[in-house]
């Protein structure tokens, strides 16, 4: 979808997105922070190699759990 962007820093999936397909954001090198709802099935691989994704935010009714991992 947005594979190979270089223009996104952060980004917020909306709760009508039902899943992230595998490599969705691969090689988004400027890709720093998401927010994710719960509900969102994330795909192994989504952000495959996002080397400055250091934020990731999986949120349920406004409370948000942070997570300092990248999917590879």
């Amino acid at each position: 979808v947005f594979s190979g962007c270089s223009s996104i820093i952060r980004f917020k999936i909306p709760p009508t997105v039902s899943f992230l397909e595998t490599r969705s954001f691969e090689n988004c090198m400027s890709f720093e922070e998401v927010e994710i709802p719960y509900t969102v099935d994330v795909r192994p691989g989504a952000f495959y190699n996002c080397p400055n994704l250091y934020k990731l935010f999986i949120f349920e009714n406004k409370t948000y759990i942070r997570l300092n991992s990248v999917f590879d």
